[in-house]
């Protein structure tokens, strides 16, 4: 029988009431509370996937002995070794030019709040990196196997403080310092291994740095140059009175040590021109020899076929816009005799930045290791015995020598952008000889040095 004053107490009494509320918020505060861990989850592995993504793209942008398709196998492989979450990623990498992207999507799974039909936090992030390569090389030997690819010896001094030296020699003494000051760069750097004091202290074991200049378009040579725009060297009898000989007097170099250097058997060119030249681009079959002052090369490409180009006893010359290239057996670059020689590189055309340059179709490829080395000493371009090069641009004969070699020689002092790319590179003075590489090549006109040193890589997003 229903009661008044029962309901009425009932209605009145608030025991009870808490656990009542209590059951009834239960289910939405346990939804709230999981769905916070399951974000704190969340946010805990997309900060796990960003930096496994971080890791696999500076590994296999730093790696630059492999192609581009395996740094993107690499960049996957990296990527399974730092990540062990709980999400699914699916990897999209990219990789050309030194860049490595990837990108990696996926779903981190809830746990509680898949209750309410939530599956989990998707994950769409990207990283990318750059090989950087800031430090420009200004002096690189291209050999691969010689001892001493790269040789400092005697009193002479080396000074390159915004540039580094490179040697892709795997020989255990690739790149060499016998000097009485140690050489300086921005760093050196070899293939194979170091002897020597270097400032700062020489790294061995570098990857090999590829000839920038390996498919350069290759001046077209053409007709000789008449003769009436030079004069014949009158040829030597032998049975004169040399005393009485004043070109013999004049052959003979002040400056001359009589050291048998690498190159001192270059053969003189006959073409020769005296003081107050103007010379016209073209191919000077045999070469030529510069004995006089104020001699001027014009704009273009001057090709020493079957010849040496000689500068000789004090010679004097400039050349503005100019790329020398060497073709055949003799074609090979002398300065000497206290000779001071100007030349900068065209800043534009297909061999823009190229001073000197050997014409590819001379060089050794298909010699073998005894006959390279045959061939590497008696191939030799040199400035020696006093002779100065100031050369705006790049000294470049990769299947031949670089011989710096002398009493009081001179190099770049006076050039904001230089350097020196050859298939060995041997630098040698007395006191007072130097060698100073700058590499400024806006103050010059000119295109950027090559190549560039690697200093691994840099992320970039």
């Amino acid at each position: 029988m229903f009661n008044i004053k029962t309901f009425t107490r009932f209605q009145k009494d608030e025991n009870g009431q808490y656990a009542i509320m209590t059951a009834i918020l239960s289910l939405p505060l346990l939804v709230a509370s999981s769905a916070v861990l399951d974000y704190t989850s969340a946010t805990g592995e997309h900060k796990a996937v960003k930096n496994a993504l971080d890791n696999a793209v500076l590994a296999a942008a730093t790696n630059n002995s492999i192609p581009a398709d395996e740094k993107k196998e690499l960049a996957r492989k990296h990527f399974k070794g730092n990540y062990s979450g709980r999400a699914e990623i699916t990897l999209k990498p990219y990789a050309k030019d030194g860049l490595v992207s990837m990108t990696a999507s996926g779903l981190v799974p809830f746990s509680i709040s898949r209750a309410i039909g939530k599956d989990g936090i998707k994950i769409n992030t990207k990283s990318a990196a750059l090989r950087s390569e800031q430090n420009i090389i200004c002096v690189l030997a291209l050999a691969e196997n010689e001892d001493e690819a790269i040789k400092f010896s005697g009193g002479l001094e080396f000074f390159a403080p915004e540039c580094s030296v490179h040697s892709n020699s795997v020989s255990h003494k690739a790149l060499m310092s016998k000097t009485d000051s140690a050489p300086i760069a921005k760093s050196f750097c070899t293939t194979g291994g170091v002897e020597g004091a270097f400032s700062p202290f020489a790294k061995g074991e570098c990857l090999i740095v590829e000839d920038p200049y390996l498919n350069t378009e290759l001046p077209k040579i053409g007709n000789c140059v008449s003769e009436l725009k030079f004069k014949k060297k009158k040829k030597k009898n032998k049975d004169r009175d040399d005393d009485d000989d004043d070109d013999d007097d004049r052959d003979s170099s002040p400056y001359d040590d009589g050291s048998a250097t690498a190159g001192s058997e270059i053969e003189e060119s006959e073409n020769g021109t005296g003081s107050f030249a103007t010379l016209l681009p073209g191919t000077y079959c045999g070469g030529l020899t510069v004995d006089g002052r104020s001699v001027t090369f014009l704009p273009g490409d001057y090709i020493m076929l079957d010849g040496a180009l000689t500068f000789k006893n004090e010679a004097q010359a400039v050349a503005n816009g100019v790329t020398f290239a060497f073709s055949g057996e003799k074609a090979r670059l002398k300065i000497e005799s206290g000779s001071n020689v100007q030349v900068k590189a065209p800043a534009l055309g297909p061999r823009k930045g190229l001073a000197f340059m050997e014409m590819a179709e001379s060089n050794e490829k298909n010699t073998d290791k005894k006959s390279k080395k045959k061939e590497k000493k008696s191939k030799a371009n040199t400035i020696s015995s006093g002779g100065q090069l100031d050369v705006l641009g790049t000294v470049y004969f990769p299947t031949q020598a670089l011989v710096v070699k002398g009493k009081g020689t001179r190099m770049g002092a006076k050039a904001p952008a230089t350097s020196f790319i050859a298939h060995t590179i041997e630098m040698e003075g007395d006191s007072g000889s130097r060698v100073q590489v700058n590499v400024n090549h806006r103050a010059a006109n000119l295109p950027p040095i090559l190549p560039r040193a690697e200093n691994g890589a840099i992320l970039i997003e």
